[in-house]
């Protein structure tokens, strides 16, 4: 998939600026804050792509210590955060008869934490 794909698909305006973002969170192993993403803009601008992202479903959006980390929508998914580390894997979303569950974040130490202490 590549951004120009997804912009169309999802009827959003073709800018340099929106390309370069889903450009990042396509090649991105984990979630991305504002702060780590090198294509840089000012935050209004950042959080109101964000916003128009996460409205058509492109992006996922999860809270982590006040942050905002975003990762390109690849279905329903589960996350886990390590508290310590802050590494991040997908998890199987779990299947609840009758209740329509879009993401579910699980936070704890990874196996390379709990080793450590």
């Amino acid at each position: 998939m590549n951004s120009l794909k997804l912009l169309k698909e999802h009827d959003i305006s073709i800018t340099e600026f929106r390309i370069l973002l889903l450009d990042e969170l396509l090649k991105a192993k984990e979630p991305m804050c504002f702060d780590e993403f090198k294509t840089k803009a000012n935050k209004t601008t950042f959080y109101r792509t964000m916003e128009q992202f996460l409205q058509k479903k492109i992006v996922h959006k999860v809270e982590l210590d006040g942050k905002g980390y975003y990762q390109i929508n690849k279905g329903n998914n589960a996350l886990f955060i390590c508290d310590i580390c802050h590494h991040t894997q997908d998890l199987p979303l779990p299947k609840i008869d009758k209740v329509e569950v879009n993401s579910v974040l699980v936070k704890g130490v990874c196996k390379d934490c709990k080793g450590s202490e």
